[in-house]
């Protein structure tokens, strides 16, 4: 049944395609589909055809189920209630405050969960910056973020609450809902990569999420410059010292000038034509580009997602970064690889990490809820 969700979750489908796409007999199909129809999880609409007549097509009643997704930032948070397609229901966010304890942040959180609990709700998803043991809930050592090393988020936010709760590097948790909802639905091969605060990324390979050992997806670590500064990773010269924004604007300060804050402002300039903002944005651009080599030469993507800061009028950063990686990549007489920025979205940490829990509900790691 689950894998007839899946597929209807992607785009509304006659019996008939079930049955052809399942390899399912039509009578073996209506059954699962009477009793899906029956229980409020798809429904059945008419539509026109190719050809012009009508036919009924399944689709996903998208509230039969929903979830809490959790967005933990080194600078707050944003928790959020969303349906089964991603969409946002409710949400509500707060500022991490100076001197704020664990223990403090913990109930804050807990709060606002409660607040945003629902009798459908099938499980909780929760992003936070890795690395992260995605099995037992357990953060490591995010760089800039200790107040939540070595914490077990799962157990810490469980207490009493019934559904079940998974803990995802916020990275990887971006892959999973660009696979289900934006970019890489029809790619197998691909890497979503965050660019804000720091430096994340998520692989797709085989259409499978990859985890390799357990922690796969460090770009903002690979090092570009085996002279560069220190790391707080232990390394030097890592891509996100480099290419993390504040990393950037701290680095061509004296020639994008004291008013520029942030990302969307070094952009505003860079299209105005400032030269020394054009300068930086090129830099981000390079300093992209020779990671991105590295990973593409190595796994031969198709494409590459970037989110964070950078779907901010992308335009001028992705000609760059494009000219810069078709210059360099091996098999670029072979094919092309597409690289674009993710649609924005103001609440895409939540959005992703109830995506998390969509993605296990959708596996078989959550009990059905009663309508």
């Amino acid at each position: 049944m689950l894998e007839i969700i899946r597929m209807v979750q992607k785009e509304p489908l006659t019996r008939a395609e079930i049955a052809r796409r399942t390899g399912l007999t039509r009578a073996a199909v209506t059954i699962i589909a009477d009793r899906l129809t029956g229980d409020g999880v798809l429904q059945e609409n008419s539509v026109s055809g190719k050809s012009g007549t009508l036919v009924r097509q399944l689709a996903v009643c998208p509230q039969r189920f929903l979830f809490l997704g959790l967005d933990l930032r080194r600078d707050g948070y944003t928790a959020g209630l969303a349906d089964l397609g991603g969409e946002t229901l409710d949400s509500r966010a707060a500022p991490l405050d100076p001197g704020q304890s664990f223990e403090q942040l913990i109930e804050s959180v807990k709060s606002d969960l409660n607040r945003l609990a629902h009798p459908l709700v099938t499980g909780v998803g929760v992003g936070v910056p890795g690395p992260v043991e995605p099995e037992t809930g357990r953060v490591l050592s995010p760089p800039n973020f200790s107040l939540i090393w070595h914490r077990d988020l799962r157990k810490a936010l469980q207490n009493d609450r019934t559904s079940p709760i998974w803990i995802e590097n916020n990275a990887l948790a971006r892959a999973v809902y660009e696979k289900y909802a934006g970019l890489g639905r029809s790619l197998c091969a691909f890497m979503v990569v965050i660019v804000d605060r720091g430096i994340g990324s998520g692989l797709y390979l085989g259409g499978q999420l990859y985890r390799g050992a357990g922690y796969a997806g460090e770009l903002g670590h690979l090092s570009i410059d085996r002279q560069g500064p220190l790391c707080g990773c232990g390394s030097r010269g890592c891509l996100e010292n480099y290419a993390a924004v504040p990393m950037l604007l701290d680095r061509f300060r004296t020639q994008i000038g004291a008013n520029v804050n942030s990302w969307a402002d070094l952009v505003d300039k860079a299209q105005s034509g400032d030269p020394g903002c054009l300068n930086a944005l090129r830099s981000e651009a390079d300093f992209l580009a020779q990671g991105l080599v590295s990973v593409l030469n190595l796994l031969d993507l198709e494409a590459v997602i970037l989110t964070g800061d950078l779907t901010y009028r992308p335009d001028l950063l992705l000609d760059r970064v494009r000219s810069c990686v078709q210059l360099s990549r091996m098999a670029r007489q072979a094919h092309d690889v597409k690289i674009e920025a993710a649609r924005p979205r103001p609440d895409a940490g939540m959005a992703s990490a109830a995506m998390v829990a969509i993605d296990r509900f959708l596996h078989g790691q959550a009990a059905w809820p009663s309508a």
